[in-house]
């Protein structure tokens, strides 16, 4: 599912960067620029490149740096918003090379940001973080409070990256104290919406909501723009999903589109129809499911923005892997694997192949896969339990039954974990989740307990070729026997379980 990126995007406030040093001559160049940012500000992204490229040639013509400078910026906020992060990086690193010539501070700490935001989302955590932590430093110099809650909130977002709660939390709650104080009711919802992703990320899903509706009524009450209010609304709609809770889900998400088609920004028009996509898939209206993707595939190809392409093509490849069109699904699962390549980003493991190979019987080529996918230590729930629950799956048809019964265990541990967490409505929260459900883990947990519990063996032949009848031997049932790790507890499934929940101890511990 596309989720909106809440944070490391291109704070508003750099809008205005380096106007002021176009020169006087230069109104054609200050016209494109302000046309590059209009357009920009609605997701038209080639028409702001050309509009920016067109300023940026004046302005080199002229030798305005400033004017050089926040067109190069504003070149690298669009590729980096179109998924092109080395390009991104190129414009970006040369628009930081002139700021510091000019030793402005701001608009270095600005560069500084921007360029996290690209080593951001390539995933490559310990740059961003001295690009951000740089950032901060200058503000906190400068004595801006505005621009030190912005570098705080993103340091906060890198360290919910990194699966590290506690520290994201804190900075975001200190980023949230400063606009507070400022009283900045922009500011205060997006910090509330960071720390409801925070909370969503932990499977907290009564906190995010608290956090995600306090930002929605922020924007409402102080008549924010409609996009913002769309992005709560999605957001909302991403944890009903999450709960289960399809047709609150849907209501969400529909009148989010509704938002998004009256302002006509194409990539956020996108994310709706995927992710109501994702809802008609879940409740198995699979040609509802296809056309939302279908209409937001075309809408990402216009856009060329490798990631969200990706996105959407793995979705309809899961869509068709349900209708047991396993070629068209393959198809669309390798073309997805080929577009975030083009984004430079490592993508571990292809848990849309992985799905496919299991379901074809291909355990060797899934088992492979899982092993490239194998979770960190700072991986979310989701992702752990959608792991093991794969891996579970292979190795059972791999016939590895007391190796599968682990891996299910600690998908159904970790699920437990966050069900006790899950206040009111739980009816949906088992079906809710990743492909199948989180019901799958213990539906493959209890067939692996029964395949270990009689696992019939080879009939055994004398030297003439002929059947025997051995004296049963103990934990010997008829022919059949018994796993012997079972055998204190008797051959029930129920006494299985018990079994396994007993070797089980630590697991919560090991995934802390």
């Amino acid at each position: 599912m596309k989720t909106k990126a809440i944070s490391l995007l291109i704070i508003l406030f750099m809008i205005g960067l380096g106007v002021d040093g176009f020169a006087q001559s230069a109104d054609e160049a200050v016209k494109l620029y302000k046309q590059g940012m209009e357009a920009y500000q609605y997701g038209r992204y080639q028409e702001s490149l050309n509009y920016f490229e067109r300023s940026l040639k004046i302005s080199r013509s002229l030798n305005h740096l400033k004017g050089i400078s926040a067109n190069l910026n504003n070149i690298g906020d669009v590729y980096n918003s179109l998924g092109q992060y080395q390009e991104a990086l190129k414009y970006y690193e040369e628009s930081l090379k002139i700021f510091r010539e000019l030793k402005v501070p701001q608009n270095i700490a600005i560069s500084l940001n921007n360029i996290g935001s690209v080593y951001s989302s390539l995933g490559q955590y310990e740059k961003v973080l001295s690009y951000f932590e740089e950032s901060l430093k200058i503000f906190r110099e400068l004595k801006v409070p505005q621009n030190i809650a912005i570098s705080l909130n993103n340091i906060g977002s890198v360290y919910s990256s990194l699966g590290q709660y506690k520290k994201a939390l804190s900075y975001h709650e200190e980023s949230l104290n400063i606009r507070r104080q400022l009283n900045i009711p922009q500011d205060i919802a997006l910090s509330l919406n960071n720390i409801g992703s925070v909370y969503d990320s932990l499977g907290q899903y009564e906190k995010a909501l608290k956090y995600y509706e306090e930002s929605l009524k922020t924007k409402r009450e102080n008549n924010l723009s409609p996009q913002d209010i769309a992005t709560s609304l999605n957001n909302i709609g991403v944890v009903y999903n999450a709960l289960g809770q399809y047709e609150k889900a849907l209501s969400y998400y529909d009148e989010s589109l509704r938002i998004r088609k009256e302002l006509k920004i194409p990539q956020d028009i996108a994310e709706s129809l995927n992710n109501i996509g994702v809802v008609y898939k879940s409740i198995g209206q699979y040609e509802k499911a296809l056309r939302y993707y279908e209409e937001s595939l075309k809408i990402d190809r216009e856009l060329n923005i490798p990631q969200n392409i990706a996105t959407s093509l793995s979705h309809m490849g899961s869509v068709y892997l349900f209708l047991k069109d396993y070629e068209k699904a393959e198809g669309l699962f390798k073309e997805a694997e080929k577009e975030i390549a083009r984004t430079g980003y490592e993508w571990r493991g292809n848990p849309s192949l992985v799905e496919l190979y299991i379901a074809t019987g291909r355990h060797y080529e899934a088992l492979k896969l899982i092993k490239e996918a194998t979770p960190e230590w700072n991986e979310v729930d989701s992702y752990r339990i959608q792991f093991y629950t794969q891996h579970g799956f292979a190795l059972k048809g791999s016939e590895r039954f007391n190796e599968a019964s682990y891996e299910f265990l600690k998908a159904v541990s970790i699920t437990e974990d966050m069900r006790q967490r899950v206040k009111g409505e739980r009816g949906g929260f088992l079906g809710g989740g990743l492909a199948g459900g989180r019901i799958r883990a213990y539906r493959g947990l209890f067939s692996t307990l029964a395949e270990r519990a009689i696992n019939p063996p080879s009939p055994p032949f004398n030297k003439g070729g002929n059947l025997e009848s051995p004296p049963l031997a103990k934990g010997d049932i008829g022919g059949f026997s018994i796993d012997k790790e079972f055998t204190p507890y008797g051959k029930d499934l129920s006494s299985a379980w018990l079994s396994l929940q007993k070797r089980a101890r630590g697991l919560s511990s090991q995934r802390k």
